[in-house]
């Protein structure tokens, strides 16, 4: 019996401690993780840039924009003003 509730507390503890941990490596890495999101913010901005560019050039052209590069620079957008 005393084995069985040994290895409950155990199970417990591996169990809760990854739940209680999370939070404070967020907030111990928290520089770290904004940089990387703003990296990528970035790196997103310049294929957005790319896809505006194609758009505009194409409309120029007179030719027809396909409604899924729309909604993507549309949800581009969003996306970047989330971030």
């Amino acid at each position: 019996m005393d084995q069985l509730i040994y290895v409950a507390v155990k199970v417990d503890k591996c169990l809760r401690e990854p739940v209680v941990v999370r939070p404070f490596i967020y907030i111990w890495n928290y520089k770290t993780i904004i940089q990387n999101l703003q990296t990528e913010v970035k790196k997103l901005e310049g294929k957005q840039n790319t896809v505006q560019h194609s758009v505009d050039e194409a409309k120029s052209n007179g030719e027809e924009i396909e409604q899924h590069a729309i909604d993507w620079l549309d949800n581009v957008e969003k996306t970047i003003d989330e971030a």
